[in-house]
């Protein structure tokens, strides 16, 4: 099973631009964040691929939890 989930707003790191980092803090802050979306698919017995994000420039995040 699979589930598909594509993300095209980002509210930390719009909080962060905000605050003045550069795009490569925010690419080191996005992959930090979604260390907790690794760690719940993970504890749920799913891998999760990361295959786009906003903070590396492209239009949406797209994750992919699978078994």
């Amino acid at each position: 099973s699979e589930v598909p989930v594509d993300f095209h707003y980002c509210a930390l790191l719009n909080a962060w631009k905000k605050l003045g980092f550069d795009d490569e803090t925010c690419a080191k802050l996005c992959d930090i964040a979604m260390d907790g979306d690794r760690g719940i698919a993970d504890q749920m017995g799913l891998t999760l691929d990361i295959t786009k994000t906003i903070a590396a420039g492209d239009g949406c995040c797209h994750l992919h939890f699978h078994k």
